[in-house]
């Protein structure tokens, strides 16, 4: 390469870096909205933990779609031990500290890969 064409190649980046950044910027992460659901094709997943006698059930339904219809839906229901409780301080609404106990709860997390 040229020198000339490397110094045109860093002035471009460095004009912009600059311009990418002040654009990413003026996003606030409050306006963004999650995707809105399309069944044209697609798998959703409905996650819901309840306490029942010391265990935590963990209830998920998978509804497949195509072509805008439910071709199958699946409900499975998972049972855990509870974690219990821990102390947690909390501020009301005059701004008072409060200590309550609240649930322990369990991570979830969902991976999704394409292959």
């Amino acid at each position: 390469m040229s020198i000339k064409r490397i110094k045109g190649l860093t002035a471009i980046a460095a004009l912009s870096i600059p311009l990418f950044i002040l654009c990413g910027c003026n996003e606030d992460e409050e306006q963004k909205e999650p995707p809105k659901l399309n069944h044209k094709n697609a798998v959703e997943y409905y996650v819901t933990t309840t306490r029942e006698n010391n265990l935590l059930v963990i209830t998920t339904k998978k509804d497949i779609y195509s072509n805008f219809k439910l071709l199958s839906s699946t409900t499975t229901k998972d049972t855990l031990p509870d974690l219990g409780t821990e102390l947690v301080s909390t501020e009301d609404d005059d701004g008072n500290q409060i200590q309550k106990n609240e649930p322990i709860a369990y991570d979830i997390y969902f991976h999704s890969e394409r292959k």
